[in-house]
Parts: C-alpha cells; sequence; structure tokens
C-alpha cells in the first residue's frame, strides 16, 4: 500500500481554497436569506379595531368604575353611619332596606363617574 499523494500547498492551490470557502458561504448565506425572508414581513394592526378596542374599554370602564364604587360605598356606609352617628341613625325602613345606604352608593357612584370623565378628558 501507498501513501495517498500529497497536494502541494501553492500559491495558486490557496488561492483556489479561499475562493471555494468564499463561494461556501455566499451559498449558505443565500440559503439562510431564502430560509428567513418571509419573516420581515409584519401583519400591521388595523387602526380600526385599535381605536375599536380603546373606545370600548373606557366606556365599559365608565360603567364598572361607578357601578362598583357605589356598591363598595352601600355597603361601607352602614358601618361608618354607625360609627359615626350611632345606632340610631341607621334604623330600616318598613321595606327592610336602609335608604340612607343606597343614597351614599347613589351619590359616591355618581361622583366616580365624574372622576371617571375628568380622567378622560386629561
Amino acid at each position: 500500500p501507498t501513501a495517498p499523494s500529497q497536494v502541494e500547498d501553492t500559491p495558486e492551490r490557496r488561492k483556489f481554497q479561499q475562493r471555494m470557502q468564499r463561494l461556501r458561504l455566499q451559498q449558505e448565506e443565500t440559503k439562510y436569506v431564502r430560509l428567513t425572508n418571509n419573516l420581515q414581513n409584519e401583519i400591521q394592526d388595523d387602526v380600526t379595531t385599535k381605536s375599536m378596542t380603546y373606545a370600548a374599554s373606557v366606556g365599559l370602564n365608565m360603567i364598572v368604575a361607578p357601578l362598583s364604587f357605589g356598591c363598595f360605598m352601600y355597603f361601607f356606609a352602614g358601618g361608618v353611619f354607625d360609627y359615626f352617628l350611632g345606632e340610631e341613625f341607621s334604623a330600616r325602613t318598613t321595606g327592610g332596606t336602609d335608604i340612607k345606604r343606597v343614597i351614599v352608593g347613589v351619590v359616591s357612584g355618581v361622583i366616580m363617574l365624574f372622576i371617571e370623565m375628568m380622567l378622560f378628558v386629561i
């Protein structure tokens, strides 16, 4: 058995190897660009959808915030009235509903509605 022949390292051979390396790199880059060219296409969000979502969230907030704060104050007002004004202040009417607590809940909800509207305008 004879050893494989050694290729001489001539300047032409080095130039050829450099050219082959450059062509391999160009081929790899071309494959990479072909694989990733569709990733640059971003789907733009519809402006109308964004504005409708914003309007819906503001409208929903204008409804939910006064209702929730009014309910909170309705339940919280009984304890506050009892503590500051005494037990006789929270006497119930014949129907079983404390009218003072209902009034406080409604007034607090309206106040929260005005606060929400001012925050929206600002």
